[in-house]
């Protein structure tokens, strides 16, 4: 009874460092493991048939990779109802999981969530095509408007968008009871960057990202403030989640050259210029909260 009184204080007295620290523990574990399963499947032509390496050759060792597939990516949502669970029982896992559902919002924001990434994604390749001399193809054509939608929603729900759950509904939640939108956005945007750090070390060039690691941290940032201003206008993790699973999804198809290392440079420069820019307009238009409605404070312990 004393221990579990003990760990009780201890979340409820350090609750975002409890979710981080959790959050971290589960995804790192999940990313070290299913890298070094999946060195060990054969690549080469054709499928590989995951059963008979189960049965056949006795890798059952394999059978783990979807828990651990979940446990990587869905790590800091699984926290965040660990601590909700622990520190406020069914009523704090209700309220985010009402927040995760909340789709009563008015169609402006649905229409800023989608048109705003797909904006800073096209103005780089529009740029890089019209000014620098590149190529930017729209593959829409080769593309039925199925799969575009199927990718969307590939990256809402399994993939970058779930994360909001975590990073809007609980993350920036906290820390906005504690510090400043600014600086709370600054806390969360970068530790969310650090989150993704492993992906940077077990595939140097960015493994899924695609992006150096500090171009990923300076757009990442921007986007935070983004994510923040949907948030704390529409109390819903549906928006900031899906700009996320938007902004992941443009850009597949799209067929895009530069003619050069310098002007692909140059082409990110404008790209991370952009987001910053929207940040700023945001700023101007909404205030220091990003929102223009009054936002609660409460004092906890981090």
């Amino acid at each position: 009874m004393k221990e579990n009184s003990k760990i009780k204080i201890l979340f409820k007295n350090h609750e975002i460092l409890m979710f981080y620290l959790i959050g971290f523990l589960i995804t790192w574990i999940g990313w070290f493991f299913l890298d070094m399963i999946i060195k060990t499947v054969p690549s080469g032509n054709g499928d590989v048939d995951g059963w008979s390496l189960v049965i056949e050759e006795g890798r059952f060792y394999l059978i783990f990779l979807p828990f651990l597939s979940v446990g990587a990516v869905w790590g800091p949502n699984i926290s965040a109802f660990i601590v909700l669970a622990i520190n406020d029982g069914k009523p704090g896992v209700k309220a985010l999981l009402k927040k995760v559902i909340n789709w009563r919002v008015a169609i402006p924001w649905y229409c800023a969530a989608i048109s705003i990434p797909i904006i800073i994604k096209y103005s780089m390749y529009i740029f890089n095509a019209t000014i620098l001399g590149g190529s930017f193809v729209p593959d829409f054509q080769t593309v039925f408007f199925t799969v575009i939608l199927l990718q969307f929603f590939n990256e809402l729900i399994p993939s970058g968008g779930q994360e909001e759950i975590a990073w809007s509904g609980f993350a920036q939640t906290k820390l906005q009871e504690k510090f400043s939108v600014i600086n709370a956005t600054l806390i969360k945007g970068f530790l969310g960057w650090v989150w993704h750090l492993p992906l940077f070390l077990l595939y140097p060039w960015g493994g899924c990202l695609g992006e150096d690691i500090w171009i990923f941290l300076s757009f990442y940032m921007g986007l935070a403030f983004i994510y923040t201003w949907l948030f704390n206008n529409t109390n819903s993790v549906l928006l900031p989640a899906i700009f996320h699973a938007t902004f992941n999804t443009t850009g597949t198809f799209a067929i895009v050259n530069s003619t050069s290392n310098l002007n692909a440079i140059i082409s990110t420069i404008v790209f991370i210029i952009v987001i910053w820019f929207i940040v700023i307009i945001l700023f101007i238009s909404f205030g220091k909260n990003l929102t223009r409605k009054s936002l609660p404070t409460l004092e906890l312990n981090f």
